[in-house]
């Protein structure tokens, strides 16, 4: 059986405007595919299929001092890269009070 894993988000997929999402950098740490997407709201976000089987923004899931939301926040087309060293992610996002920084997450 062959899905589109962004109708696996809860109301129509990544973008329900009908827009192409342009999934980019598919990236897989520990068994957990990360990519680039954009939903049509927020812009170019990280996003990740979580054990569920669903797409979700990373930084909806990160509690306490979170990624920003919004076209500046991930952008690959500045740094682009998502790279697994050892089961962490790096990439590059900017935030409230730091501006574009180097970030990681332990998968």
């Amino acid at each position: 059986m062959v899905t589109i894993i962004e109708d696996a988000v809860p109301g129509s997929g990544i973008n329900p405007a009908g827009l192409n999402s342009n999934p980019l950098l598919l990236t897989d740490v520990n068994g957990t595919l990360y990519f680039r997407a954009n939903d049509g709201t927020n812009g170019n976000e990280l996003w990740r299929i979580n054990a569920s089987g669903q797409a979700e923004m990373v930084e909806d899931a990160l509690p306490g001092g979170r990624i920003n939301s919004g076209g500046s926040s991930f952008s690959p087309f500045f740094f682009p890269f998502l790279t697994n060293v050892s089961g962490t992610l790096y990439f590059a996002a900017s935030d409230d009070n730091n501006g574009r920084e180097l970030w990681r997450i332990n998968a």
